[in-house]
């Protein structure tokens, strides 16, 4: 096996991640209530990538919860932080345009 990996395994399945979660409850949420939930990266770093997360109940769009979770690529095999690759770096700032913070 050589040392090149596809940027979306690294991603996803050949490193550990560690995160932080910080949530605001804007409201005690109710059990059966559908839910609709907005992800996006707001801040793309050297090793890391900071998602904010909101749900809202349906139908009436009332927020029920904030979030942001910040997870770090680590590698397997030095358990480090590893930089993120730039073939995943690039369809990122595609996707999340000018809002994106480095």
């Amino acid at each position: 096996m050589g040392s090149q990996h596809d940027p979306h395994d690294a991603l996803r399945g050949l490193l550990e991640t560690a995160s932080k979660v910080v949530e605001e409850l804007a409201e005690e949420p109710l059990f059966r209530r559908l839910l609709e939930v907005f992800a996006r990266i707001s801040r793309l770093g050297r090793t890391s990538v900071t998602y904010d997360l909101c749900a809202t109940r349906l139908p009436d769009d009332a927020l029920m919860v904030t979030a942001t979770q910040t997870v770090v690529l680590i590698s397997r095999e030095t358990r480090r932080p590893v930089p993120i690759p730039d073939a995943a770096r690039e369809p990122i700032r595609a996707f999340e345009g000018a809002d994106l913070v480095e």
